[in-house]
């Protein structure tokens, strides 16, 4: 990516994982006004047993869950779009009446974020952020296959339940971070990682979900997917200012950080 380019990031699936990512990362890009293209990439619909640890809600079931996605979060950044043209001429909130069509945009932000309500005093510099936004987002209701799906972007965010579509992102050359949860667990590999380490932690498997099978219906939910969501927000951030993001991780909520196994380098 050339020195002012607005750089182009895919979410590859969006399940526990990608849509929590979501919430953490769109709101967090707004507030420092970051410009990036952003997709999200996955042709899973949202299920009843989705809502309540995926970021869904009961009125999603039945969407596609990247569709549901941008249509939220549109929602938020469509407002944003249509205002950066008058950047400069920004009115102090307080100064100007704002038309029912904006409130109900501004309130509906505000109140996703729990941040406050439109009703109370919002300050002059969290309007401008909203106004200053340069998101734009993208819905493809498909799956990764190929290579070839990865080749336009700048940076790659995988976080799916099978090896295939990892294993392509691996062996795209981009910048990456493969983020993986089960139970109250979360492992993290990044294009910094050593390549043997990255093909070791990949074997084959059959794809999982990040809840262990037959916890909800025991009335159990962990929330490893929670800390690998909260790793992908801080690698995109820290990575986007030219930062030291994080490497790799391994770990539990219950029993704390593991090590990950000793392998070699990769020949060259």
């Amino acid at each position: 990516m050339n020195s002012g380019e607005v750089p182009r990031l895919a979410i590859i699936g969006a399940g526990g994982i990608g849509s929590n990512l979501a919430e953490l990362l769109i709101p967090a890009l707004i507030r420092l006004q970051v410009a990036i293209q952003l997709t999200f990439m996955d042709d899973d619909k949202v299920e009843g047993k989705n809502v309540g640890h995926q970021r869904y809600f009961e009125q999603d079931i039945g969407k596609k869950k990247v569709d549901a996605l941008v249509s939220r979060f549109s929602e938020r950044c469509g407002y944003i779009e249509s205002s950066k043209e008058r950047n400069d001429s920004i009115t102090p909130l307080d100064k100007r009446e704002l038309d029912m069509n904006e409130r109900k945009k501004l309130k509906h932000y505000f109140d996703l974020i729990a941040y406050t309500r439109l009703d109370d005093v919002v300050r002059e510099d969290s309007f401008r952020n909203l106004l200053m936004s340069k998101i734009s987002l993208s819905a493809r209701a498909e799956n990764l296959r190929t290579s070839k799906q990865l080749e336009e972007f700048d940076m790659i965010i995988v976080c799916v339940d099978r090896p295939e579509p990892r294993r392509l992102v691996h062996e795209s050359g981009k910048q990456w971070i493969d983020l993986r949860c089960t139970g109250d667990g979360w492992l993290v590999l990044t294009s910094d990682s050593n390549p043997a380490l990255v093909t070791k932690m990949t074997p084959d498997h059959e794809p999982k979900s990040c809840q262990i099978e037959g916890a909800l219906e025991c009335g159990n939910l962990e929330f490893g997917f929670v800390v690998a969501a909260a790793f992908g927000a801080q690698w995109v951030i820290q990575a986007l200012r030219g930062q030291q993001p994080p490497v790799q991780s391994m770990g539990s909520l219950t029993y704390g950080a593991f090590n990950f196994p000793v392998v070699g380098e990769v020949s060259a």
